[in-house]
């Protein structure tokens, strides 16, 4: 095996929460549970939270699942030889910084054939440690790999295989608390004041957050406005209703607020005139609500399912 497959290989995982955090909108009813703020560790500065099973079973969702989700565990089975296109449920990614060297990500609902299978490849196409922590097995991928190949990375990759969840990080600590929680990423740690927003739906399908403050200066974060932004996050569910869009942001001052409040209107009002008479992107903006109080500004939108369903087949 190439030293480009094996890096390919070494990070097969994480391509799959990476694919859910760029290809899915922005935000259980099946799978896992709705995520909470104390399912995240307290320096978590941002979060995405997709809940696969529930995506994959969407009335209305689900042929975009396949062109996104669908694609990449194709690509994943390509690679590892691994088929979770039915089994995994949900993905969870967080990290402290963006980019972020000590990223985590949580698969839920693999199962233990699976987990099985991932020792099996890593043990017959590379190096892998087997270590002990509180009498519970966790596994490091070494940099030696077979055939004399060596691929340098600076991280270490961890992971540990729970009953319903798997860790993968580079985070130690992070991976013994995740031990120490009975092998869950909740409870982890006890949320601090600046937690993460945490939205929640009782169908939620993609939960997101970022705390701008705590990653400014990184790449598109490097903005005085962000840095005046404590907190923003947002939910997509659905419902009978159809597919829903909520999100908040929390500024440091009433006056942020109002200054995000007006941007977010004249982003949308500039994009209704690039619109012109395009009825399906005139409705969305009827539906819209743009409010602010105090510091917080809120957006909410509901896409009735024959719109919501035109919508997903455009794209």
């Amino acid at each position: 095996m190439s030293p480009t497959s094996l890096f390919r290989y070494r990070h097969g995982l994480l391509l799959l929460a990476l694919l859910a955090s760029t290809a899915l909108p922005p935000g259980a009813a099946c799978g896992q549970p709705v995520l909470d703020t104390g399912d995240l560790p307290d320096n978590a500065q941002w979060y995405v939270h997709a809940n696969v099973q529930g995506l994959r079973q969407s009335d209305l969702l689900a042929p975009f699942y396949e062109e996104s989700l669908g694609e990449a565990f194709d690509d994943i089975e390509e690679e590892i030889g691994l088929d979770l296109s039915q089994e995994l449920t949900g993905v969870t990614a967080f990290g402290a910084s963006i980019p972020s060297d000590s990223a985590a990500v949580v698969l839920h609902g693999l199962t233990e054939t699976s987990q099985l299978a991932v020792l099996d490849l890593i043990t017959e196409h590379g190096e892998l440690l087997e270590m002990d922590y509180a009498g519970v097995s966790y596994y490091q991928i070494g940099k030696h790999f077979g055939d004399g190949n060596r691929i340098d990375v600076d991280d270490t990759m961890l992971f540990s295989f729970g009953p319903e969840q798997t860790l993968v990080t580079s985070d130690l600590t992070l991976l013994q608390q995740f031990i120490d929680a009975g092998s869950r990423l909740a409870g982890t740690q006890a949320p601090a004041g600046d937690a993460l927003l945490v939205l929640k739906a009782s169908q939620a399908l993609v939960q997101g957050g970022l705390n701008p403050g705590g990653v400014s200066g990184a790449g598109p974060f490097d903005s005085s406005l962000l840095e005046n932004i404590d907190q923003l996050g947002g939910v997509v569910s659905e419902s009978a209703a159809g597919i829903s869009l909520y999100a908040k942001v929390f500024a440091k001052d009433d006056a942020t607020a109002t200054y995000v409040h007006n941007i977010l209107q004249g982003l949308v009002s500039l994009k209704a005139l690039d619109a012109g008479s395009d009825p399906a992107f005139n409705t969305l903006v009827s539906l819209l609500s743009i409010t602010s109080d105090g510091p917080e500004v809120t957006l909410d939108l509901t896409i009735p399912p024959e719109l919501a369903a035109d919508l997903v087949d455009e794209l």
